[in-house]
């Protein structure tokens, strides 16, 4: 009697369990709550929060700038309200053309007050909340917050 070679029919069913079992763990890697979906999607907002963020210190930088070359390069003399680089920054970070309504806007943007910047990009957990930062005209620091968290960033006040 010869033998006869060939697929079992419980070794088809095996391998279809098994290709079923890799396909669900694919599927959830892709489309889970911390999927590879999701995850590139809350990159691609932290990145444009970023380029946002970035932009508003160069252009505090800029402004720093602004006010050295006022003060020593033209002798101008200041009014109190702007008589420091912090001072200065927030008087003037929201006259237009300052910021770029692209990114950012300044709201509140007084000398008496920390003036605030609101993110044109939305928050990635929470788009009904602004991503905000505080100008603080004492020591030039930004503090951003949204999602719960807060960061501080830091420019350069300083020649």
């Amino acid at each position: 009697m010869k033998q006869e070679r060939g697929i079992t029919l419980i070794a088809l069913v095996i391998t279809i369990i098994v290709l079923l079992i890799l396909a669900g763990v694919s599927i959830a890697m892709l489309t889970g709550e911390n999927g590879l979906l999701n995850r590139s999607k809350n990159a691609v907002v932290e990145s444009k929060i970023a380029e946002c963020k970035e932009h508003v210190y160069l252009t505090i930088n800029d402004l720093v700038s602004e006010f050295y070359e006022e003060k020593y390069v033209n002798n101008k003399t200041l009014a109190t309200t702007e008589d420091t680089p912090e001072k200065y920054v927030a008087s003037h970070l929201g006259d237009s053309g300052k910021l770029d309504s692209k990114y950012a806007k300044a709201i509140n943007a007084t000398t008496s007050d920390p003036a605030t910047i609101t993110l044109t990009e939305k928050n990635p957990e929470s788009p009904d909340n602004d991503i905000t930062g505080t100008y603080s005209t004492t020591n030039g620091k930004i503090t951003w917050s949204y999602n719960g968290r807060t960061t501080t960033g830091t420019t350069n006040t300083t020649p």
